[in-house]
């Protein structure tokens, strides 16, 4: 019996376009919605608003479009400059000393780069060999873990909001990126439903807030170190 090939639509295209600029280029929000948005409005208010009809809206609206992606390609290496920095600051403070963590809320306190070595740790308490990947470009995983013949990718995120199905779809780039066994998504929080949805579809494993609660409750505590 053949399937119907399923019509592709605006929305999709959108989606898939939203999902290479986050996974591929690594933008967060801001820039992808930004370079999506002048993608459409920047050859209309050029083409309306200039060379044909003369649309003062128009005009305004290539003015104010331009001024934004100005102001984002700023954000972009300011962005860039400060997690490079912060990851060097982070790495010389463990060098000289450990945190430790006991609890969930100690999770939460941590920042997003803390947390991707504490997971690195908590996989090593499980008996794994454990390593985080490159800052940039880490192909869909912050964290890989061996064991065996067993290879895991783990996609790490550290969040105070639930987390939608684009963490799902960067867990299972991750597990395709490293020809990984299994690939997990380890985060200090929840997922909305439609990433459970999505998760159990594509075969991902997820470690949440109440799985790293009781990790710690039945464990000892597990202290951050550096190590290359």
């Amino acid at each position: 019996m053949k399937h119907k090939k399923k019509d592709i639509t605006f929305d999709d295209v959108l989606e898939r376009a939203y999902y290479f600029l986050k996974d591929k280029l690594r933008f967060d929000d801001i820039q992808s919605i930004t370079f999506l948005a002048s993608v459409f409005l920047v050859p209309f208010s050029l083409f309306f608003g200039f060379f044909y009809t003369q649309i003062e809206t128009f005009q305004a609206s290539f003015y104010i479009t331009v001024g934004v992606d100005f102001a984002v390609v700023i954000y972009s290496v300011v962005k860039f400059k400060y997690f490079k920095n912060k990851r060097i600051d982070f790495i010389e403070k463990l060098e000289k000393k450990s945190i430790e963590v006991k609890s969930i809320e100690n999770i939460d306190e941590l920042d997003p780069i803390e947390f991707e070595f504490f997971v690195r740790e908590l996989f090593i308490k499980k008996g794994y060999k454990s390593w985080t990947t490159k800052r940039s470009n880490d192909n869909g995983a912050d964290v890989l873990a061996e064991k065996g013949d067993e290879l895991i990718a783990i996609q790490v995120k550290h969040s105070s909001k639930s987390l939608t199905a684009f963490a799902v779809y960067q867990t299972r780039e991750g597990k395709i990126s490293y020809k990984a066994d299994k690939a997990i998504l380890v985060t200090n929080s929840e997922l909305t439903n439609k990433a459970k949805i999505s998760a159990n579809r594509d075969d991902i494993e997820v470690f949440d807030r109440s799985d790293i609660s009781l990790f710690l409750r039945k464990n000892s505590s597990i202290a951050i170190t550096y190590k290359k």
